[in-house]
């Protein structure tokens, strides 16, 4: 798998990855429908993941950064002449 850097990448690799399992998983078991959900595996834990809550959080830290420098008088004035 290639190196993926942006949320979006990482997001859907993890979600084409879980998708693949959880196929894999429904169509190999011989378990009835009811069997099959109490049964199913637990989602697996990647390197990936902890990728992308540090890559979120940093950019939710950026984002609370640019809206802190924000002046709120500014945009109370831009909403009040609309």
């Amino acid at each position: 798998m290639p190196r993926a850097s942006t949320v979006g990448e990482i997001v859907r690799s993890d979600m084409v990855q879980s998708g693949a399992l959880r196929k894999r998983y429904w169509q190999s078991s011989s378990l009835p429908f009811r069997e099959k959900r109490k049964h199913r595996p637990q989602p697996c834990h990647f390197r990936r993941d902890r990728v992308l809550q540090k890559i979120m959080r940093r950019e939710m830290e950026a984002m609370v950064n640019r809206l802190s420098k924000i002046d709120a008088s500014k945009i109370l004035e831009e909403v009040g002449d609309a």
